[in-house]
């Protein structure tokens, strides 16, 4: 048995962190007229959260699928959201299976000899479906249940991706699912015995990264601060794949067609082959000690591989063309 600390502090952590989330966080917004806002405190909270529930086990996760029967405020908490210090989510590296106890496997092994009728899917449910808002309840009972963040007078926003999983899962089994207003509880009802069972009615919703949002990555790389970019890289280390070489590669053909984007230009031609070593690593998950350099060195441009700033010519006042460099292209041009 691993002793995971205090469980005060944890329900406490949770709690916080299902209000951040129910608020909504936007990872990957960038505004160009702006300086780029600190992260959310939401993902330091998934943070702290990995380091006190994961980290302790770390080394007994050998196998990519998990089964967790957990208890108390840990029902509530999306472990696929927690994210380690590099960034990665732990649901991009495990399958989760959730029970409500271990009891629950010993049923697999059970054979019930009754009939079962077509799979049902029931999925994106219209929680304000009679048009009516909420109404609040005693905010006292609601913390209690370790639920208070449904203490609001707000209409339910829908289940994010619960419409595409919806959709996919009756082509594969070949039934009609039920969307929206039609996904009530009658038809649960009236279904007692269904040989799949799908409601995708809540959790975890990771947003697939889209080609601005790569675009977006190169951009706030070219215009922060000089010594900044590893560590942009490092929170955004899930978009540190292939298609981030080509946006690069895409906004680099822009840059050299204007000479006032020279050294912006020169700075993104040197700087790809760091970026190229980074995004391999990442893809094959290797993780290897020059990785966990470029990652945990305090000074970058220290480390053996990165070019110095008499050799990166690009380096040295990048952001320094007379007009903003969003001023010449738009990612939603592309």
């Amino acid at each position: 048995m691993i002793d995971l600390g205090d469980a005060g502090e944890l329900d406490g952590l949770i709690q916080t962190f299902r209000e951040l989330a129910a608020r909504g966080v936007d990872r990957l917004g960038f505004d160009f007229n702006e300086e780029p806002e600190q992260p959310d405190n939401s993902l330091t909270l998934t943070q702290q959260l990995y380091q006190k529930l994961i980290q302790p086990i770390q080394g007994y996760l050998t196998t990519e699928n998990l089964i967790l029967a957990t208890d108390g405020t840990l029902n509530l908490l999306p472990f696929s959201g927690l994210m380690d210090d590099q960034g990665q989510l732990f649901g991009q590296r495990h399958t989760i299976r959730y029970l409500n106890s271990g009891r629950e496997l010993l049923r697999e092994d059970l054979h019930s000899k009754r009939s079962s009728s077509a799979p049902l899917i029931l999925a994106d449910p219209d929680y304000n479906l009679d048009g009516t808002t909420p109404t609040a309840t005693d905010p006292k009972l609601l913390a209690k249940l370790g639920l208070a963040t449904l203490d609001n007078d707000k209409p339910f926003s829908r289940a994010a991706g619960t419409d595409y999983l919806g959709t996919a899962l009756g082509k594969k089994l070949r039934v009609a699912p039920y969307l929206r207003e039609n996904a009530l509880v009658s038809h649960l009802k009236n279904n007692p015995s269904p040989k799949v069972l799908v409601l995708a009615t809540h959790g975890f919703h990771e947003e697939l990264p889209t080609a601005d949002d790569y675009q977006q990555l190169i951009i706030n790389l070219l215009l922060c601060p000089q010594g900044q970019e590893l560590e942009i890289l490092q929170r955004n280390s899930n978009l540190c794949q292939s298609p981030l070489l080509k946006a690069a590669q895409n906004i680099q053909q822009q840059l050299d067609r204007n000479s006032e984007y020279k050294k912006l230009a020169n700075f993104l031609r040197d700087f790809t082959p760091v970026l190229t070593e980074i995004v391999q690593n990442i893809e094959q998950n290797t993780h290897t000690d020059q990785t966990r350099q470029i990652f945990q060195n305090e000074d970058p441009m220290s480390r053996s591989g990165w070019p110095s700033p008499e050799l990166m010519p690009g380096l040295k006042g990048k952001t320094s063309p007379q007009k903003p460099v969003t001023d010449y292209y738009s990612p939603k041009t592309w």
